[in-house]
């Protein structure tokens, strides 16, 4: 294995699910993980735009792993090509996933405002109704993340 392909396994493999006092589950970069580690979070959310929550920490963990796949399959694999596809794969497909990512924070209705712009708008008449919308706009934010921790991996192994 390439040390890329380590370092985007060891990230992946960081993730842990936890759960809260009340019972609710939720993802989380183990303690002690490495600095480069948590600077990657940072950057996943937005480099701020976002507090940490709990959608940008299961997309992470998410694309982190769909990385590490990519990279084992194909130590030299072009992850700008990779990154597309692994965010498709990380966008829920359920309407009640989405509205929950929707609802989880402010800033995403201007993700979703976003997302129609660059389609030209919704028709409905073709399946691109408000869940569609959604769903192009949690694409766009795992690509982002994606790119943040890819930005990572390639830094942490120069």
């Amino acid at each position: 294995m390439t040390t890329t392909t380590t370092l985007a396994r060891a990230l992946a493999d960081a993730f842990e699910t936890a759960k809260r006092d009340n019972g609710d589950e939720f993802v989380r970069l183990r303690e002690g993980s490495p600095e480069w580690m948590q600077e990657a979070i940072f950057a996943a959310h937005g480099d701020g735009d976002m507090l940490p929550n709990d959608w940008s920490y299961r997309l992470c963990s998410s694309m982190a792993d769909g990385i590490a796949e990519a990279l084992e399959y194909d130590a030299d694999a072009d992850l700008d090509d990779a990154l597309h596809e692994i965010a498709d794969g990380a966008v829920p497909v359920y309407t009640g996933q989405r509205l929950d990512w929707l609802a989880s924070h402010l800033h995403r209705m201007g993700m979703v405002d976003e997302a129609i712009e660059e389609a030209g708008g919704l028709s409905g008449k073709d399946g691109s109704g408000i869940a569609e919308a959604i769903g192009w706009a949690i694409l766009r934010e795992c690509e982002a993340i994606g790119r943040a921790l890819v930005d990572a991996i390639e830094g942490e192994a120069e």
